[in-house]
């Protein structure tokens, strides 16, 4: 079985690199940084998929 994860969200890409680009360690839930992933991060601005 082959599974694939996709993080989809209604924020932008430049969002999304902020949050990667943000260690959790040094930022806590104030900043809201989730590190570097293994998984594509898509932007849904329309919030069909959201």
């Amino acid at each position: 079985m082959v599974i694939k994860v996709i993080g989809v969200s209604a924020n932008l890409q430049l969002s999304h690199h902020a949050w990667c680009s943000t260690d959790p360690k040094d930022s806590g839930i104030k900043y809201g940084g989730i590190g570097a992933v293994n998984f594509p991060l898509v932007a849904d601005l329309t919030k069909k998929q959201c």
